[in-house]
C-alpha cells in the first residue's frame, strides 16, 4: 500500500508540502503521491519543483467534491495530508472517506467550527475503523499544543508524575505573510458558517473539548494580555491574537481527552494536565497601551467582517488571490517564537513552580514551517505500532497533535534545522530565580 497522498498539491501550501516530502532526508523510507482535479496541473507541479525527480512521485486525479472519487483515492493510502481549503466547504467528504476506510488524516485547518463538525460526525466511526483524524497540524495548532505538552513533561520530570498544572499562557511572535487560501477560509467562516458556531469558535475555549474546566469564556471586551510575572524576567505584554481562539480550543481538547482518560480514583498520569489547568494565548506587544490598541483594532476588524458584507468585499479586492502566497524570499525571512509559561496547580503545602518553554522556527510560520509540521505529523503515522506514540494513537478517533503524536513529533522537529525547542523549570525562592533547562 502506498504511504502518503497529498491532497491540494497544486495549491500554494500543497506545493510546499510536496517539495518538503520530495527532499526529505528519509525520502527512501516512504512513498507518496500528489492528488488534485487536474492531472496536467499536478504534472506541472512536479516539473516545476522537481524536474529531475525520475518519476518517483505519482499523480492521482481526485475531485474532493465527488465522494466516490475521494473514496477511491484515499482507500489506497495509509495517510492523507489534506491541504484543500476552505475545509468547511471541501474537507468533510475527505474525512468521511478516511474514517470509513481506516485511512489516517492530517490537515492544516484553523476552522474551529469545522473541527467540531467532524468530531461530532466521525469520531466514533474513526475509533471503530482505527482511523486517526488529526486536524490543525500546522502553525494552527502544533506549536501551542506542543508548548503546553513540553511544559507539562518538564514539570513532571522535576517534581513527579503526580504534579498537576494550573495556569498556562502562551505568547506568540509571528513574522509571516498570508496566502489566498488562508483568506478564502477566513471569509468562508464569516459567510457560510452559522453565526452561533462562529461565536462559539471565537469565545468558548472548550468548543472542542469533551470536558469543561476552569478557563473562563473569552471576553470580546478584553484588551490587555500578559505572561505571568517571573522574578528576573521582564514583563511581556500582549494583545488579542486572531489565531488564539482556535489554538486554545485545540489545547483544551488535548486537556479534555487526557483528563477523560484519568479516573477520579486514580493517580495523575504522566500525560494528564490535571483538573485545575487553564489556558490563555495572545501575541506579543511592546507595552500595555500598544497591546490594548492592537486588540481593539483586531476585534473591531472581526466585527466588521462578521456583520458588514462590504468589508468582506473590500478584503477580497485587496487581499491575495487563491493559489498565491509569500515569495521565496519572504518565506525565508519569516520566523516564529512561541513562549509558554506554565505553573503548577496552587497548593497550601508547596510553593508554585513555573516552567518556560520556547519553540522557535526559522521561515514563514504559516506556510514554510507549516509544510514541515504537517508532513512530519503524517510521517509519524506510517507506523502506529511505534511504542513511543501515545497509547490513544493506536485506538483511532479525532485527536489533537499531542494526543496523537506526543514526543515522537517533538523529536522529529528537534532534528529539523529550522526548529529550536527548549523547556526550563524556574523555581521561585528568596534568593531569586533558579532556571534549570531540562529538554
Amino acid at each position: 500500500m502506498p504511504d502518503i497522498l497529498v491532497l491540494g498539491a497544486t495549491g500554494y501550501t500543497g506545493r510546499l508540502i510536496t517539495r518538503y516530502l520530495r527532499t526529505h532526508p528519509s525520502r527512501s523510507m516512504f512513498s507518496f503521491s500528489i492528488g488534485g482535479r487536474s492531472k496536467p496541473k499536478l504534472l506541472a507541479v512536479l516539473s516545476e519543483l522537481h524536474p529531475d525527480s525520475g518519476g518517483d512521485v505519482e499523480v492521482v486525479e481526485v475531485d474532493v467534491t465527488d465522494d466516490a472519487s475521494v473514496e477511491r483515492a484515499v482507500r489506497a493510502f495509509k495517510v492523507v495530508i489534506n491541504a484543500v481549503g476552505p475545509f468547511w466547504t471541501y474537507g468533510t467528504g475527505v474525512v468521511r472517506a478516511c474514517a470509513k476506510n481506516g485511512t489516517h488524516h492530517v490537515d492544516i485547518t484553523a476552522e474551529t467550527a469545522w473541527v467540531k463538525l467532524i468530531i461530532e460526525q466521525f469520531d466514533a466511526l474513526a475509533r471503530t475503523t482505527g482511523s486517526l483524524i488529526v486536524p490543525s497540524c500546522g502553525l494552527d495548532s502544533v506549536p501551542s499544543d506542543m508548548a503546553v505538552h513540553l511544559s507539562s513533561q518538564t514539570l513532571k520530570a522535576h517534581f513527579g508524575l503526580d504534579t498537576t498544572l494550573g495556569a498556562s499562557s502562551t505568547c506568540s511572535m509571528i513574522n509571516g505573510g498570508m496566502s489566498g487560501g488562508t483568506l478564502a477560509s477566513l471569509l468562508t467562516a464569516m459567510e457560510n458558517v452559522p453565526r452561533e458556531s462562529v461565536h462559539g469558535a471565537l469565545w468558548n475555549p472548550y468548543e472542542l473539548s469533551p470536558l469543561k474546566g476552569l478557563t473562563k469564556l473569552s471576553s470580546p471586551l478584553r484588551l490587555h494580555y500578559r505572561l505571568p510575572s517571573i522574578p528576573g524576567s521582564p514583563v511581556q505584554h500582549g494583545a488579542f491574537f486572531p489565531l488564539a481562539p482556535h489554538n486554545a480550543a485545540i489545547v483544551h481538547r488535548t486537556w479534555g481527552i487526557l483528563q477523560r482518560q484519568t479516573s477520579p480514583s486514580s493517580l495523575p498520569s504522566s500525560s494528564s494536565y490535571g483538573p485545575e489547568f487553564s489556558y490563555d494565548e495572545f501575541c506579543a506587544a511592546s507595552g500595555w497601551l500598544s497591546g490594548s490598541l492592537f486588540s481593539l483594532a483586531m476585534k473591531v476588524t472581526l466585527i466588521c467582517l462578521l456583520y458588514f458584507p462590504p468589508a468582506r468585499w473590500w478584503l477580497r479586492r485587496v487581499g491575495p488571490a487563491v493559489g498565491s502566497g509569500p515569495s521565496e524570499e519572504a518565506l525565508e525571512q519569516g520566523s516564529m517564537e512561541i513562549v509558554n509559561v506554565t505553573s503548577t496547580a496552587p497548593s497550601s503545602s508547596e510553593p508554585q513552580a513555573h516552567v518556560k518553554t520556547v519553540i522557535r522556527g526559522r521561515g514563514d510560520p504559516g506556510y514554510l514551517l507549516t509544510s514541515i509540521m504537517v508532513s512530519e505529523c503524517a510521517l509519524c503515522l506510517l507506523d502506529t505500532s511505534n511504542p513511543n506514540l501515545p497509547e490513544m494513537a493506536r485506538r483511532g478517533g479525532v485527536l489533537t497533535p499531542m494526543t496523537a503524536f506526543g514526543d515522537v513529533l517533538v523529536e522529529r522537529l528537534r532534528k529539523n534545522e529550522r526548529f529550536e525547542i527548549e523547556s526550563a523549570v524556574v523555581r521561585m525562592s528568596g534568593q531569586g530565580v533558579d532556571g534549570k533547562k531540562t529538554r
